[in-house]
């Protein structure tokens, strides 16, 4: 059997962290077995469904390079398969036309509340076939006695009676399809084998499933995994921080490191390894994921990402800088290339890193405003036009400079820290950058003389 998974977000809001991690576990778990992974995007909602939010779930998993092996499908594109399913059980007898008027429903929802039972439409048992009014819902009829069973890969064998089950809406009075059939029916006509999707649609699939035995369909492999909560124990929510996976993006958090940490998330390794999962076939068994809630920890995050920093191909962290930057200055990428193995060893975020390109510029100045107060002491620029001095009669070496500066310390019966500090702030703005005489080597003895120049 080929294995298809689908991934389908609800463009009601934006991609966060809970959705991105169902996103990866099926993308994962459909590689490894050569199968498919889709992507559809369940609009049915018209009225809280936006291009904006379509746009932003299908950026954030193009971000994280999860792509759907065929062409993302749209819920609302299958809208006469879902009315045609919906006719089909009610000329089968497996659903009903219910004409139930609003304050009738809200009488049964009351009852229903206070007896524990669910809501039963006194239309489940008429014959109304030649009724020609066309103000009515179409209700599936579940079965009111026995029970049904299903094995899930995580939650494991569960078994509910049938008669706690409601009648649910198939079509609504407009004849649009709710969720719970369109689910159905797409996941049918896209040959899905196993639905990998949060634990909190567990209940719906004891009544959607009803629908599939109804039909003769085959029965799709149930995986539902626990959600992620905070450190507080609770459902994760906006006021944990919870972000989407754009704002993370933004906040210069690199994909693959992103990636291995939602696989933390309720996944069970043996190692601390971070996998590039486009380049390797990750062996992702569903056995592994955990039955119990994990915690999103953004300090776990960052030093995830920081990890990756420092052990990443420095290829391709240029490569991403120049992209998101979109550099086109050869001695600042050349720069760039120099200062980045030290860089990654300080910051945890790319954006951080991203920060130190302003000195790394040929036209790079302090603005005289913003002087630090360092730079305006009347010793200080006295040592710093001695230092000036110095360089300027110096060969451009790294031994030569590194020699020049520390003879001068000494021979002065100074410290590095009376004199390294303010070369870094006059050539780079900044207190905290790579080494100083690296960074003076790499600038050039141009660049370098003409900094100190302005400062003096």
């Amino acid at each position: 059997m080929k294995v298809v998974t689908r991934f389908a977000p609800s463009p009601t809001g934006k991609l966060h962290i809970g959705g991105a991690r169902t996103a990866l576990f099926n993308f994962l778990f459909s590689k490894y077995h050569s199968g498919e992974f889709l992507i559809r995007i369940e609009n049915t909602d018209k009225n809280r469904s936006t291009i904006e939010n379509v746009n932003s779930i299908i950026d954030s998993l193009n971000w994280l390079d999860l792509s759907s092996s065929q062409k993302i499908i749209f819920q609302t594109e299958n809208f006469q398969s879902h009315q045609s399913v919906a006719f089909e059980l009610l000329e089968k007898g497996f659903a009903y036309k219910c004409f139930l008027n609003e304050d009738e429903l809200e009488k049964l929802r009351i009852n229903s509340r206070k007896t524990g039972l669910p809501i039963r439409s006194p239309y489940r048992n008429k014959n109304i076939q030649n009724n020609f009014n066309d103000n009515f819902v179409i209700r599936l009829k579940m079965p009111s006695s026995g029970e049904t069973t299903i094995n899930d890969r995580v939650q494991g064998k569960v078994t509910v009676k049938n008669e706690i089950l409601d009648d649910m809406v198939l079509l609504r009075k407009d004849k649009t399809p709710t969720y719970m059939l369109a689910s159905v029916v797409d996941d049918y006509i896209m040959g899905i084998t196993h639905i990998i999707r949060g634990d909190d649609h567990f209940n719906n699939a004891f009544r959607q499933i009803q629908i599939i035995k109804y039909l003769n369909w085959p029965t799709p492999e149930y995986v539902h995994i626990p959600l992620i909560h905070g450190q507080d124990g609770a459902k994760l929510s906006k006021r944990h921080g919870a972000k989407n996976l754009i704002e993370y993006k933004e906040m210069g958090f690199d994909p693959i490191a992103v990636k291995n940490y939602l696989l933390l998330l309720g996944y069970s390794l043996t190692d601390e390894k971070i996998y590039n999962f486009q380049d390797n076939v990750f062996k992702f068994e569903l056995k592994k994921i955990n039955k119990s809630p994990s915690r999103f920890d953004e300090i776990k995050l960052r030093n995830i990402n920081s990890t990756f920093l420092k052990n990443a191909d420095l290829r391709y962290l240029v490569s991403k800088i120049v992209k998101d930057k979109n550099l086109k200055n050869k001695n600042l990428i050349r720069n760039l290339s120099y200062f980045l193995p030290e860089l990654v060893k300080r910051y945890k975020l790319l954006n951080e890193i991203e920060d130190d390109l302003s000195w790394m510029s040929d036209d790079f100045s302090i603005n005289t405003e913003e002087y630090p107060i360092e730079l305006k002491n009347k010793n200080s620029l006295e040592t710093l036009e001695e230092v000036y001095q110095i360089l300027n009669s110096c060969d451009w070496e790294l031994n030569n400079i590194k020699t020049s500066i520390s003879n001068y310390i000494k021979d002065n019966n100074l410290m590095m820290k009376d004199v390294a500090p303010l070369i870094r702030l006059a050539i780079t703005g900044k207190l905290n950058t790579p080494d100083i005489y690296n960074t003076l080597y790499i600038l050039g003895k141009e660049i370098c003389l003409n900094r100190l120049k302005t400062c003096l």
